[in-house]
């Protein structure tokens, strides 16, 4: 009996740092991405073509705006047709620039005036990652989503205030604050941004503001809400082309202003769930020369449900539906011969 005791010690004794070393050694597995869809799926159908963008790599390179976020992205182009704040497109796996869906924490974005998003005036601040898919797990989105889905999100991972102040040449000043915080049963994100330079050319200003928050709290044990919003001002300098007689042009300019507010829900009864958001977006754009000034204003109004639930052992049924309603305005205050006001109605059911 002592001898059995006696061997027992010594294992545990000198037997602790082998088991030491062999934890440490232990090798630690790349990180997993997983990107939501509608309905559960099994692991073979789950797309591998996912890129994540964190908070820290964005800060690391110093990346401000969603057209530099997207740069080094495998198989994006990203075109800007001119200086900082110029339009700027989207190229996924040499599909066209309308056939990428952006998404703010699964609201989709405006699709702007062209069928295009602006990303040169998409401020990442407040974004706590960016995800960029591709492959055929982007069809999910529609035929807005072929070429793949860019999703930000605003998800705080810590209660801190962050305050950045920048300034560089060309009179650009840059000042970004955002904020999270969990209190009072309120779990949150709100952040703002301001931007401001003259660029190279003389005339080509570009100024920035933008603001976002995300608001989530838990109601109680079966029903969470959230609400959240993303705005911004742009104005955009453009002084003609070089080759002009008249180069450079002053008071040629466009000002964007852009808004998205949306509140969801997320309801458990028995064993069923209830999902569903509201989202309002829109666009309005004011183009200034010294002939003409013209007005486009575009707004989405997009009413998303889904219900699923268990009816009986091992069988569970998901029901769903998506209203849409897109509506355009144009109007050319030098003549009035341009006027009109269209509506674009999308409903869909997902059984």
């Amino acid at each position: 009996m002592c001898v059995s005791k006696f061997v027992f010690f010594f294992l545990i004794i000198f037997g602790l740092p082998f088991v030491n070393f062999s934890a440490s050694a232990a090798e630690e597995l790349d990180p997993m991405v997983v990107v939501e869809s509608r309905t559960p799926q099994p692991l073979k159908d789950v797309s591998p073509w996912v890129t994540r963008i964190s908070r820290d790599e964005l800060d690391q390179r110093q990346v401000y705006n969603l057209t530099d976020a997207l740069r080094n992205v495998p198989g994006m182009a990203v075109i800007r047709s001119g200086q900082e704040g110029a339009q700027a497109s989207l190229f996924s796996r040499g599909s066209q620039s309308d056939h990428v869906s952006f998404l703010y924490e699964g609201r989709k974005l405006n699709r702007g005036f062209s069928g295009t998003y602006n990303l040169g005036q998409l401020s990442l601040n407040g974004v706590s990652s960016v995800e960029v898919l591709r492959g055929s797990s982007s069809v999910q989105y529609g035929a807005q989503g072929i070429g793949g889905a860019v999703m930000l999100r605003s998800q705080p991972s810590e209660k801190r205030l962050q305050w950045n102040v920048e300034g560089g040449e060309n009179q650009s000043l840059s000042n970004r604050i955002s904020y999270g915080f969990d209190d009072s049963g309120w779990n949150g994100l709100v952040a703002t941004s301001f931007k401001a330079t003259d660029n190279e050319q003389p005339h080509s200003q570009f100024d920035h503001q933008s603001g976002s928050f995300h608001l989530k709290r838990q109601v109680s044990e079966n029903l969470k809400i959230d609400l959240l919003g993303l705005g911004s001002q742009n104005e955009v300098h453009y002084p003609g082309n070089r080759k002009n007689a008249l180069y450079p042009i002053a008071g040629q300019y466009q000002e964007i202003d852009g808004l998205l507010v949306s509140p969801g829900l997320n309801l458990k009864v028995a064993d069923w769930e209830v999902r569903g958001f509201y989202s309002y977006s829109e666009d309005n754009l004011d183009a200034k020369d010294s002939f003409s000034d013209t007005t486009y204003e575009a707004g989405t109004h997009s009413f998303d449900l889904q219900v699923s639930g268990e009816v009986a052992n091992g069988l569970e049924i998901t029901l769903g539906g998506l209203f849409e309603r897109d509506t355009f305005y144009k109007k050319e205050n030098s003549t009035n011969l341009v006027d009109i006001n269209e509506k674009e109605d999308a409903e869909s059911v997902l059984p």
